[in-house]
């Protein structure tokens, strides 16, 4: 349940940034892909699509993604997440408690994206 609402308030976040922030948007712009943020069991997770500048995202999961965020369990995904810090999400990888598939550049890029949402 908090990471569902973890994954909502990152939404909004997203949302809100591009809406009010012209150079945020501006650097949506240079990409189209759908990332998903889930759970292995496939039980907890949400889609984000970056589609010129704005993001759609809905609970649940998208059929075929460009890269997923894939987390051993929704407790170890919040945990790592709600602290902020890029260096838990490396730690997890590190652990195995996250695996990434499909586009790595992608995953890259995500994290330059939540660095300019913090800083907007």
């Amino acid at each position: 349940m908090r990471l569902t609402i973890l994954l909502y308030v990152l939404m909004w976040k997203l949302q809100h940034a591009a809406k009010r922030k012209p150079g945020f948007k501006k650097m949506l712009r240079k990409r189209d892909y759908t990332l998903v943020i889930r759970t292995a069991d496939g039980r907890h997770g949400r889609f984000f699509t970056f589609s010129r500048g704005d993001v759609v995202s809905r609970n649940g999961l998208y059929p075929k993604p460009d890269v997923e965020l894939v987390w051993v369990d929704a407790a170890t995904a919040f945990r790592a997440l709600a602290t902020g810090d890029e260096k838990a999400v490396v730690q997890a990888l590190g652990k195995s408690h996250l695996k990434i598939e499909g586009n790595l550049d992608h995953f890259f890029w995500f994290g330059e994206v939540l660095k300019q949402m913090m800083a907007a």
